[in-house]
């Protein structure tokens, strides 16, 4: 039986950091949060550990946002009291639950699902040696690989509204304007790496990375102008990011859709290997 508690003392600290040392890259929104966390304890409040024994096999964190952010190693049951107190008595109800989906279909049902609710299965992905005796895409001489920096907004502002549309707006309560989008395209050209692949001054394919780790940092938001798909874009411009990783010791995470099997394939070319599914679910 599993037992679950709240994240109180320096004993849970060590079996957080030895979980993310094996663990960081099942849910690196999740381990983002906790390295923040060892700095305010008053945020300890917010993560919710499972525990076999003295083994720590699950770990639940509610961010700022009212994401639920959760990861187990094996199967788990939630039939706790203190699961079920925390979860629907003392923290707010999330708008959004994100993690393995064998502990998120459980909590689906726990909070219950409104008619907008929407799930989405995805495949995470890592690349856990990058460019060992891989060969990657050339980019040709006209074409360039740039660093994606706030001055580039107005060129790659179409391919973000492109991929929010195509690949995020999946839940009538997630609906963004275009000026809404624009707005959060700006601080996250700001705040987060982009790459992007241009011709001329013509920017056709783009990517992030949108959580930086210490052994992982995950890739997200790779889109290519639909008007040029099916040229092999995405793989010169995913080679091109996996080269500058051949430099240092850290590995690249990703999820793709199950129902995307050309994505699937492309980064299956790439060298990423599927480690787990993952889901994202909106309540």
């Amino acid at each position: 039986m599993v037992r679950w508690k709240l994240w109180q003392d320096s004993v849970d600290t060590s079996r957080l950091e030895e979980y993310f040392a094996q663990r960081e890259w099942a849910n690196l929104y999740l381990a983002k949060l906790y390295y923040r966390s060892l700095q305010d304890r008053e945020s300890w409040c917010r993560f919710l550990l499972g525990y076999d024994h003295a083994q720590l096999i699950g770990v639940l964190a509610l961010d700022l946002d009212r994401r639920l952010l959760a990861d187990v190693r094996m199967a788990v049951s939630t039939d706790d009291i203190e699961f079920h107190q925390i979860l629907l008595h003392r923290w707010h109800r999330p708008y959004c639950l994100i993690g393995h989906p064998q502990i998120l279909k459980q909590i689906e049902v726990l909070y219950g699902k409104s008619h907008q609710f929407i799930a989405v299965d995805y495949f995470l992905m890592t690349l856990e040696h990058v460019g060992s005796g891989k060969r990657y895409m050339e980019i040709p001489t006209n074409f360039s690989f740039q660093t994606s920096l706030p001055e580039d907004f107005h060129r790659l502002l179409p391919l973000e509204i492109g991929y929010q549309k195509e690949e995020v707006m999946v839940a009538k309560q997630h609906m963004m304007s275009e000026t809404a989008i624009a707005i959060h395209f700006q601080r996250r050209l700001r705040d987060e790496i982009g790459y992007h692949l241009a011709y001329k001054s013509h920017a056709l394919a783009k990517l992030s990375i949108n959580v930086v780790g210490r052994k992982y940092d995950q890739v997200a938001g790779v889109y290519t102008d639909p008007r040029f798909r099916m040229k092999g874009l995405a793989t010169m411009l995913l080679s091109e990011a996996i080269r500058l990783y051949q430099r240092n010791s850290k590995g690249l995470t990703l999820f793709v859709k199950v129902q995307n099997p050309g994505a699937h394939k492309l980064y299956r070319s790439l060298g990423f290997e599927e480690k787990q599914y993952f889901r994202i679910s909106y309540l």
